[in-house]
């Protein structure tokens, strides 16, 4: 058990540093609180709250990730290496194309309640 709270003590410290250094999580974060209170306002069902939490998880893991992925380059050479580059870019772009991923599923879910609200006003 000792263990067990120990790893999470370190798991929360992690989300918290990374809260502290990587600014576009936090942006993210703030969208995420936004979507939450967007899809509470819109009283979405239970299966598309899911959705919109797996897709800020979503997000928020990959932008995590490239945070680690950058600082791990940077460990290894601060010199320009087009491999280098490249883990980077590619890390980047994959945060790129889950936030736009999560970006159309939102829009696949609200907007049927925000139609519904357009046309009953």
């Amino acid at each position: 058990m000792k263990r067990h709270l120990q790893s999470q003590k370190y798991a929360w410290t992690g989300l918290l540093k990374t809260f502290d250094h990587e600014r576009n999580f936090r942006i993210e974060l703030i969208a995420a609180v936004f979507a939450v209170i967007i899809s509470y306002l819109l009283k979405i069902n239970t299966i598309e709250f899911a959705i919109v939490f797996f897709c800020i998880g979503f997000v928020l893991i990959l932008e995590t990730i490239n945070g680690v992925v950058e600082l791990m380059c940077d460990l290894i050479t601060r010199e320009y290496h087009k491999d280098i580059e490249y883990a980077k870019d590619a890390m980047a772009g994959t945060v790129l194309m889950s936030a736009i991923t999560t970006v159309v599923v939102g829009v696949l879910i609200w907007s049927p309640y925000l139609i519904e609200i357009a046309t009953n006003s």
